[in-house]
């Protein structure tokens, strides 16, 4: 079925949803309003508006509902004002409450959230209820009844566990014991969870972890794990996790899309870009849009399309922003938001594809920067820059500690933001910073050209150590490689693919270098670095010429760095863009420093090195 087709089916759908339910108050305020009590001097929230919704468990049973399904809702609220507002709220969405177990010894929780009139967002702290006992042994008696009674007349149930301490909350050990033998013995009945804190608990559940939550999953399931981001953690474990528990899985990733994961392959799923107003609701709309799709499918007897329910899910949620509060998302605003969703094949774990509409095959021509993208000799640079600059600033001398810290942070953002430039341009910002700072008298201050000779002279003394150490037969040359770059140049040359090195150091350093590593003849395009007049050399202009001397197209120039500067030009010339964010100390695996720098810079993919050559080759670069 294509995408209309399954939410046509909707309103044929029956669904259970059972777990903790909330009332959530919404109060608007006008902060115009107000005098300053004569008591105790503290300015009152005047509320203009109130308005009252279901919470948690009941927010995605008001979801389903607003979408076609006939909802049946199980949970524990108190026999007090709170909950006659929350049977009211659930009612006026046509939710089923005649299950709802009533309590007198426990009170209904909520989340209050003050709503400024003027700006129509949240500003000021929640006021929550929580129940600090947990519920009775009659109480869970009643809800196991009701649950055995209502599960023959549906055709899935979703279990919402969002209670921080487990004891607290509704779905208690006998509830989840009592749900998992329900799954085994109706197979054909689509069973969901959703728990914060405690998914591991659900096996074989179809289930949808966030970002945050398959962390929890790992950790409990798998152990220690990597430092990764977000979209690499789960492309990495989830697979793993989806075996062990034997769940169907869908990692949502707020403004990255979804990660969907089965007994055979991962895919990734992008969203449209929407203006993001209030992301509370987001997870419980993605929830409801994906888990009914689900349902139609196996309804009609059809293998449930995780694809096509997460597409769904991504729409549903983007609308769900776009909206104050919770949100309301009906069938209707899903079908005006259909559009084409970049669907993406994981070919490895370690390949971060940021731009889903990036052409690879059409490479032609391939810019390398060289220090940190394939080059180790120069690893810590920034540790040596950084030092030359705090002396020429400070002039050497004793500054009170805070002034010091204040001149270290704006050095290493500059650092920071200048990688990839040529050290004489890096040398000019310091000889500007100087004269800002005021430290040094003017006649003591040095030129840009005696800077960059003081930073030379330091690297080149490492430089020529680490070239020692493989002369000694300490360390081999591919251990100033990061990892990968030696198979991976020669598989590009291989395919007649014409390489080009850009440098920012010194054109006689890189060539030197280049050399010693055993890399120089793979550049068959030339090796370009900084020259004496640094105005007749930049990375651009390389860029600009390659370009323009074979007439080429934006998708038949990739480059290829580690820094901002080699992406932010590669992309202002419509070249593609892959950033090497790899840990030089070890020359591969992840630098999350530089994963941030280079997202921001416009990279169109991320790697920590180059050891899934193989992909790329033949994935990526195929014909």
């Amino acid at each position: 079925m294509n995408l209309k087709e399954l939410i046509s089916h909707f309103d044929e759908m029956k669904v259970l949803v059972i777990g903790d339910v909330f009332l959530d108050k919404y109060y608007y305020y006008d902060p115009s309003l107000g005098e300053p009590s004569l008591e105790t001097n503290l300015i009152p929230t005047i509320v203009t508006k109130k308005i009252f919704t279901p919470g948690a468990a009941g927010n995605i049973a008001k979801n389903l509902a607003l979408l076609g399904a006939q909802v049946f809702l199980i949970g524990i609220i108190g026999k007090d004002g709170d909950g006659h507002e929350l049977l009211k709220a659930l009612r006026r969405f046509k939710v089923n409450t005649e299950y709802i177990v009533r309590s007198y010894d426990r009170k209904t929780q909520f989340y209050t959230k003050f709503i400024n009139i003027n700006e129509n967002i949240e500003d000021k702290p929640r006021v929550d209820f929580i129940n600090k006992c947990p519920i009775s042994v009659e109480e869970e008696q009643m809800m196991i009844k009701n649950v055995e009674e209502v599960v023959k007349q549906v055709d899935a149930v979703i279990v919402m566990d969002q209670t921080d301490i487990e004891e607290l909350g509704t779905i208690t050990d006998n509830l989840r014991r009592k749900l998992k033998d329900l799954r085994v013995n109706l197979p054909n009945k689509i069973f969901f969870a959703d728990s914060r804190k405690r998914i591991w608990q659900f096996p074989g559940f179809f289930i949808k972890p966030n970002a945050k939550e398959i962390r929890i999953l790992v950790e409990n399931i798998i152990g220690k794990s990597k430092k990764l981001p977000n979209v690499v953690f789960a492309q990495k474990y989830a697979p793993k996790i989806s075996r062990k528990m034997g769940s169907p899985m869908c990692i949502t990733l707020g403004e990255e899309g979804s990660l969907i994961v089965d007994d055979k392959n991962s895919v990734r799923i992008w969203t449209p870009k929407v203006k993001i107003r209030d992301v509370c609701g987001a997870g419980d709309a993605f929830t409801s849009a994906y888990v009914l799709a689900l349902l139609v499918d196996n309804k009609y007897e059809r293998k449930p399309d995780l694809i096509s329910a997460s597409i769904l899910g991504n729409l549903a949620a983007s609308i769900c922003v776009s909206q104050v509060g919770t949100g309301e998302v009906r069938k209707d605003d899903i079908l005006k938001k259909i559009i084409p969703m970049p669907v993406k094949e994981v070919y490895h774990p370690d390949i971060y594809l940021i731009n889903p509409f990036a052409v690879w095959e059409k490479v032609r021509f391939i810019i390398f920067d060289f220090d940190g993208t394939l080059s180790l000799l120069r690893e810590g640079w920034e540790k040596v820059m950084e030092p030359v600059m705090i002396e020429a600033i400070t002039g050497s001398r004793d500054l009170p500690i805070a002034h010091l810290k204040k001149i270290k942070e704006k050095i290493k953002r500059v650092i920071d933001q200048t990688t990839g430039v040529q050290t004489i341009i890096q040398m000019e910002g310091l000889v500007d910073m100087v004269r800002e700072e005021g430290l040094v008298p003017d006649k003591e201050i040095k030129s840009a050209l005696e800077y960059k000779k003081i930073y030379n002279d330091r690297i080149l003394r490492i430089v020529l150590d680490r070239m020692q150490e493989v002369k000694s037969g300490k360390k081999d040359r591919e251990d100033f490689l990061i990892k990968g770059s030696m198979d991976f140049l020669k598989a590009l040359r291989n395919k007649n693919i014409t390489l080009f090195l850009a440098s920012g150091t010194d054109r006689i350093d890189v060539l030197r270098e280049a050399n010693f590593l055993g890399i120089d003849n793979f550049f068959n395009g030339g090796i370009y670095g900084a020259l004496e007049s640094y105005e007749e050399y930049s990375k651009e202009k390389v860029i600009r010429e390659i370009i323009d001397s074979n007439s080429l197209k934006g998708n038949e120039l990739l480059v290829i760095g580690d820094g901002p500067v080699e992406i932010e030009k590669g992309k202002e010339n419509s070249a593609l863009t892959v950033g090497v964010a790899s840990d030089e100390k070890f020359g591969c695996g992840w630098n999350m420093k530089k994963i941030e720098r280079l997202k921001r810079s416009g990279a169109d993919l991320l790697i920590p090195d180059f050891t899934m050559w193989e992909v790329f080759m033949g994935k990526l670069f195929k014909p």
